[in-house]
């Protein structure tokens, strides 16, 4: 597979020139991050720009190559965070109350998603320090809180559910604004119970139905070593989760993992929460970014087939893919890529008015192997004409062959091997980087964006589709 990856790298490969290598090496110097060159230079491409790991490559071998210091360079230049700066987190988490809530401001504000909250939360309580004042009181007291009588509503509804899990589910259900988790409702139930001095845990073996569904739940040793050997690569008890539910289509919750592993932990006498400190990552957002480096490959994938066979298709029309049919009763295909293989988001896909009469909707569930069908009782309007197709039935739905299909499978080695593995990861960043720009460049020759769609639309007559 290795020695084919090079062949499949050519197809999208861009040559750098030692004045672009210049050109990163004095933008770091200027912003002090990696990534901040990588988002400057797309915005100012539009969209068309090396990734991170790309640049430190290049410039790890310029260092190389005269001689100097690469480390030494990187830490003299590398972008710190001023005290007028952290000041102004202080004042955002006095009037927002929370770390998360100060990172989402700065943000939107900054453009800066480089930004998480213990970075915040660490970097005001050195402040603290520094300063001889409580940093705990000070988070006490400006924290976002819940009324009593919230906390008391809670109480019931975990007597009524037995879960903390079901109590904020149906807090979320029933309040359109941000609503608490399930470990913010057992913390706080807990801090009501230790004020009134009574016994919480004893409340929750009462009321708790958690263990009549653990009881119908076994997982192996082989099981729980994979979650914790799969933890140390993404650093995310969430990341595993979607990992098996993407692959496999069923997974444990974050929350039983995290329970199993904890009591592996004290079973064999180790500490879980250091082992979780020492691994865990706070960029370990890797399903979304795997699946947007998926979408681009195979957006690109798509184009070039149906340009190389006639075919009229779009790209970038609020779905994936779209192809004009030449059947008389259905005229439009619509194609839309997913990796999860979640029931619930497949079926929320069948009610966006993707399809119709005379639109057909293939969803594809690309790093799935298994055969799925929609349930019959979700009453979906149209459903004759929904599709769902896994990874090898589209490809002999589209015809892939040759070269095509040796694409189309590799990214999808890429794409299930890329949770686990980093090089797989950043080979399939660097594709989809290099996919874009590939689009970019077609985009200029064909016509096949979502403005080139509806004047396509408007002149065959088929506005009516989409009223």
């Amino acid at each position: 597979m290795e020695k084919k990856s090079n062949n499949i790298k050519n197809l999208f490969v861009i040559r750098y020139s030692s004045e672009d290598i210049q050109e990163w090496k004095d933008l770091f110097e200027k912003l002090g991050s990696f990534r901040a060159i990588s988002r400057y230079l797309r915005d100012r491409n539009d969209g068309r720009g090396p990734s991170a790991p790309t640049i430190i490559s290049h410039l790890k071998n310029k260092f190389c190559q005269e001689g100097e210091d690469f480390d030494d360079w990187i830490n003299q230049n590398r972008k710190g965070y001023s005290d007028d700066e952290i000041q102004e987190w202080k004042k955002l988490y006095e009037r927002l109350g929370s770390f998360r809530a100060v990172c989402r401001h700065i943000r939107k504000k900054n453009n800066n998603p480089n930004l998480y909250s213990s970075t915040v939360a660490n970097r005001i309580k050195t402040k603290s320090y520094r300063e001889n004042w409580n940093f705990d009181k000070w988070v006490n007291k400006f924290k976002k809180g819940y009324s009593s009588e919230d906390i008391q509503e809670w109480k019931e509804l975990f007597e009524q559910l037995g879960s903390f899990r079901a109590v904020s589910r149906l807090i979320r259900e029933k309040k359109s604004k941000k609503s608490p988790n399930a470990s913010i409702v057992h913390y706080r139930l807990k801090k009501l119970f230790q004020s009134d001095e009574k016994n919480f845990n004893r409340w929750v073996e009462k009321f708790s139905r958690v263990d009549e569904i653990l009881k119908q739940q076994h997982y192996s040793r082989k099981e729980m070593q994979e979650w914790e050997n799969l933890f140390e690569q993404l650093g995310s008890f969430s990341a595993i989760s979607k990992y098996f539910n993407y692959q496999e289509g069923k997974s444990a919750v974050t929350s039983t993992i995290i329970k199993n592993l904890r009591k592996k932990f004290k079973k064999e006498d180790r500490n879980f929460t250091e082992w979780v400190n020492e691994y865990f990552s706070p960029e370990s957002g890797i399903a979304s970014n795997i699946g947007r480096f998926v979408h681009n490959v195979l957006e690109l994938l798509f184009i070039k087939f149906c340009l190389k066979n006639d075919l009229d298709a779009f790209y970038e029309v609020s779905y994936d893919n779209v192809i004009i049919s030449p059947d008389e009763e259905i005229k439009l295909i619509i194609i839309d890529y997913t990796i999860a293989n979640d029931m619930r988001k497949i079926v929320d896909k069948c009610f966006r008015g993707y399809h119709g009469p005379e639109k057909k909707l293939i969803i594809v569930v690309f790093l799935s192997d298994k055969i799925i069908t929609l349930p019959k009782n979700r009453n979906i309007p149209f459903i004759e004409n929904i599709e769902i197709l896994n990874a090898k039935e589209f490809a002999s739905f589209m015809g892939y062959t040759g070269k095509d299909l040796y694409l189309y499978e590799y990214i999808r080695y890429l794409g299930r091997k890329a949770f686990y593995d980093n090089n797989a990861y950043e080979e399939l960043e660097e594709l989809s980087r290099n996919a874009l720009n590939d689009l970019n460049r077609l985009a200029i020759k064909y016509s096949f964006r979502k403005e080139d769609f509806e004047r396509f639309i408007s002149l065959k007559g088929l506005g009516y589709l989409f009223e």
